[in-house]
């Protein structure tokens, strides 16, 4: 059973230094301009409690979020997104959420939006979804 632990802890340890080191070469990527994707979810509050997981291209102007799987629960995030405030992870959410991800609300006219990025790419795309 202590070898399963180890295992599990190891494994959850390798897996965040891993996605930290992905999000920071992606955001190299992009202050150098070239190509990168950052992961970002995606979510509806007044439709449902499920976060969606997706991409923005780091290179285009605009923000413009594309699912990353075929079976993802939300489809698309309405294009006319105003930035409202960034906040840290509440409640619940540092269950489903990962470490080191800070959430962004925003507002449409389709209802509020919320979006979850890394702290090391917030800047840059709170800068997209506002331009």
């Amino acid at each position: 059973m202590v070898e399963v632990m180890i295992c599990v802890v190891l494994g959850v340890l390798l897996g965040e230094a891993i996605r930290r080191w992905r999000s920071r070469r992606a955001m190299a990527r992009a202050k150098a301009g070239q190509a990168a994707l950052f992961l970002i979810g995606a979510k509806r509050p007044d439709v449902g409690r499920r976060w969606s997981l997706g991409r923005v291209r780091a290179d285009a102007e605009e923000f413009r979020w594309e699912p990353r799987w075929p079976w993802t629960r939300l489809r698309e995030v309405p294009a006319d997104l105003r930035f409202v405030r960034v906040r840290q992870q509440q409640g619940r959410e540092w269950l489903w959420l990962p470490a080191g991800v800070s959430v962004m609300e925003c507002e449409s006219s389709d209802g509020p939006v919320w979006l979850w990025a890394m702290d090391t790419q917030l800047e840059h795309v709170v800068a997209m979804i506002r331009s």
